[in-house]
C-alpha cells in the first residue's frame, strides 16, 4: 500500500502511511475521533478531537502495543478527514482483494454478472472511490488511461488536467466493466467508440455522468463527464463580476427579439452561460424551446430537443420545425452550418428572440463567421443584438496565496511600470497543489447598436471596425484580476493566446 496525502490544518498536508491505518480498527476510529498518520521508534502519532485524552490514551496503547503522540487536537473537519482516510484505506484494500482474486479465476471474475451486481465486490468500490473523490474534488471529468504495466486516473478540475491515481493494469478490466455495465454500453466490443450515461448519487446529491470510449494501443480509454445542476443553473449576477456588464446583458435580453450570441472555446463557460440566460427569462408567460447535442439537463416549464442525426433531427431541420410551435424564445445549442446559420437569422428578425453559440476566438469573430457562412449583411445588420466572447479565469487559491516580485518578463508582459507586488499560490491541500481554486468568467461584451449596425452594412465581410472598447477587451479584463490578486500571469498569457 501507498502514501496518500491529507490536509491536516489550513496550510499543512501530511502524509499518512496506509499501514498506519491499519493498526487502528477504522470503526475505533471513527467513533473516537482519531487520525494515525505516522509511527517512528515505535511511536504513534495522531491527531485527535478528544481533549481528556488520558482514558482513550490508554485504550490505544493496548491495541497498537506503542506508546502514543498526541500531534494536533481541535482539528477543524477533523471527523471527515478521518473518513476520508479510512475510504482510501478500503479503496486500497479493494485493489489488492482484486488483484488477488483475479488470480484464482481472471475471466470468471472479470465478466460474471454476479461480481458486477454486488456493490461489496472490490471493482464496485474500486469504481465507487474514483468518481467520489472527483466529486468531492470539483472535477468536471475523469480520465481512464491504460499502458503496458498500469492505468492512470486524470481529473479535469478548474480546467486543468492533474493526475491523481496510478493504478495496476490489472484491475482495469474489472474497472471499467463495472463502468460500462452502469453506462449500458456493450462489455464484449472493445474495438468501437461508444458513449452511455447514467445517474449517480453521492451524499444524497444526484450527478449526470456521460461516458465516452475509444479504442487505444493497451485497450480502451474512458472519459466521464460529471455534470453538476448546481453548477450549470447560476445566475446571471454570478457570472458577470462587474455590475455594469451584469445590467447590459440583463437590459439586452428584454429586447424581446433578435440574436445573442456567446462565444469562446470549448471549457469557456458558454452553455452555462445559456442556461443563465434561460432562468432570467423562464416565465409561464414565454413559450422557451431549446435545441441541444445532448439535452444536458431537463428545465421545468421549457420544451427541449435532443439533437439526433440518425433520426434526421438536426439544429436546421428542429429549428425549421420549432419555427411553426409559436416560439417566443428558442436556444439553439450551436450554430455549426450555413444553413442553421441562415434560419436563426430569419427568426431573429421575425420577432424571436434566439441564443445560440459561436466557436470564436473573441465576440467580434462571431460577425466574421456568420458573414463567411452566406449571412447576408442586411440581415445580420437588422437581427444582431449582442456577441459575448468569454473565457474561465483560474483564479488563486485563497488558501496558499502569497505575495512577490515579478520578473523582468512579467513587468513587460503586463507593461507594469511601477514597483509592485503580484500574487500566485504556492499549492496546499485545498486546491490539490496547483494554486489555483475555482474559476472566474471574464467577458468582452459587443451590444450592437446603430454605428455597429452601419459597421457591419459596409464591412468587406469582416469585423475588424467592430469591437468593444478597450477596457473592456478579455486582455485588459484579465489583466485588471491579475493587479488585483484574484489571478496570475499564467493565466493572463493563456488569454492573450487563445
Amino acid at each position: 500500500m501507498e502514501d496518500h496525502e491529507f490536509l491536516l490544518t489550513e496550510a499543512n498536508v501530511i502524509k499518512i502511511d496506509s499501514s498506519v491505518l491499519n493498526l487502528i480498527p477504522a470503526e475505533f476510529a471513527i467513533k473516537n475521533g482519531i487520525l494515525p498518520f505516522k509511527v517512528k521508534d515505535n511511536l504513534l502519532y495522531i491527531a485527535t478531537r478528544d481533549n481528556d485524552f488520558k482514558e482513550l490514551g490508554s485504550r490505544l496503547k493496548l491495541i497498537t502495543k506503542m506508546k502514543i503522540s498526541i500531534v494536533e487536537k481541535n482539528i477543524e473537519n477533523l471527523d471527515k478527514l478521518i473518513s476520508k482516510a479510512y475510504k482510501h484505506l478500503s479503496f486500497l484494500r479493494a485493489i489488492d482483494n482484486l488483484k488477488n482474486e483475479l488470480k484464482v479465476d481472471e475471466v470468471k471474475f472479470n465478466s460474471t454478472k454476479e461480481s458486477q451486481d454486488n456493490l461489496n465486490a472490490p471493482g464496485v468500490k474500486i469504481l465507487d472511490y474514483i468518481i467520489n473523490t472527483a466529486i468531492e474534488r470539483r472535477a468536471s471529468d475523469i480520465h481512464f488511461e491504460p499502458y503496458s504495466s498500469y492505468f492512470q486516473i486524470r481529473y479535469r478540475i478548474d480546467g486543468s488536467l492533474c493526475q491523481f491515481f496510478k493504478l495496476p493494469i490489472e484491475v482495469y478490466g474489472t474497472v471499467t466493466t463495472r463502468l460500462k455495465v452502469l453506462a449500458q454500453m456493450d462489455i464484449s466490443e472493445k474495438r468501437v467508440f461508444q458513449d452511455g450515461k447514467w445517474k449517480h448519487v453521492y451524499e444524497d446529491k444526484e450527478f449526470d455522468l456521460r461516458v465516452s470510449s475509444i479504442p487505444v494501443i493497451h485497450g480502451e480509454k474512458f472519459v466521464v463527464r460529471i455534470l453538476d445542476k448546481a453548477n450549470l443553473f447560476i445566475s446571471l449576477d454570478k457570472i458577470y463580476y462587474k455590475e455594469a456588464q451584469n445590467k447590459l446583458v440583463k437590459n439586452i435580453l428584454m429586447k424581446g427579439s433578435g440574436i445573442i450570441l456567446t462565444t469562446g472555446p470549448t471549457g469557456s463557460g458558454k452553455s452555462t452561460t445559456l442556461y443563465a440566460m434561460l432562468k432570467a427569462l423562464n416565465m409561464k408567460s414565454c413559450n422557451i424551446t431549446t435545441i441541444e447535442n445532448p439535452v444536458e439537463y431537463t428545465i421545468k416549464g421549457i420544451n427541449q430537443i435532443n439533437v439526433n442525426p440518425k433520426a434526421g433531427i438536426t439544429f436546421a431541420s428542429a429549428l425549421r420545425s420549432v419555427l411553426r410551435q409559436d416560439p417566443d424564445i428558442i436556444m439553439v445549442g450551436e450554430i455549426r452550418d450555413e444553413q442553421t446559420a441562415a434560419i436563426a437569422i430569419r427568426a431573429a428578425i421575425t420577432g424571436h428572440l434566439v441564443l445560440s453559440t459561436l466557436h470564436t476566438r473573441d465576440a467580434k469573430g462571431a460577425i466574421t463567421r456568420l458573414l463567411e457562412m452566406g449571412v447576408e449583411k442586411y440581415l445580420l445588420a437588422d437581427a444582431l443584438l449582442a456577441v459575448i466572447g468569454q473565457r474561465l479565469v483560474r483564479k488563486i487559491c485563497p488558501h496558499c496565496k502569497e505575495s512577490y516580485n515579478p520578473s523582468q518578463f512579467e513587468k513587460d508582459i503586463l507593461t507594469i511600470t511601477d514597483e509592485r507586488q503580484l500574487f500566485r499560490g504556492r499549492g496546499c491541500g485545498y486546491c490539490n497543489n496547483t494554486g489555483y481554486l475555482n474559476r472566474q468568467v471574464i467577458s468582452e461584451i459587443i451590444s450592437i447598436d446603430e454605428e455597429k449596425r452601419r459597421s457591419i452594412l459596409i464591412s468587406n465581410n469582416n469585423a475588424d471596425s467592430i469591437g468593444s472598447n478597450k477596457d473592456e477587451s478579455l486582455k485588459a479584463q484579465c489583466k485588471d484580476l491579475v493587479m488585483s490578486g484574484i489571478t496570475t500571469t499564467e493565466e493572463f498569457i493563456k488569454v492573450c493566446n487563445g
